[in-house]
């Protein structure tokens, strides 16, 4: 996982000020760094994060490294994401998704 321009490198410190505070929409990707998986959303991920960036933030976190936020969310599959609203999180994809479907719900949720 290297760092992206567009998607927020997220840790146990940053996490609650920069997803659980923020006052726009957060889509969080949990990660690793030896997921295969990971490395494909990732990349989606930081499309998206070109796509939206006037509307939503994105960031990544490593799971490995920073657990915390994962552990206390319940998150068990990486890749994992979570999209929040107002400190909620208001929908839980796991695994593999296109981007057309991220795309989608993003939008979904805009529209709410």
């Amino acid at each position: 996982m290297k760092e992206k321009t567009n998607v927020l490198v997220l840790t146990d410190k940053n996490f609650n000020r920069q997803v659980l505070e923020s006052l726009h929409p957060v889509m969080v990707l949990f990660c690793t760094r030896w997921s295969g998986s990971s490395d494909i959303m990732a990349a989606i991920i930081e499309e998206l994060a070109f796509e939206f960036s006037r509307e939503i933030a994105f960031g990544e976190i490593d799971t490995d490294r920073f657990g915390q936020p994962g552990k206390k969310l319940g998150v068990d599959c990486i890749p994992t994401l979570l999209l929040f609203n107002n400190g909620r999180v208001v929908d839980w994809i796991a695994g593999v998704v296109s981007k057309a479907e991220l795309a989608d719900r993003l939008k979904a949720l805009l529209r709410v």
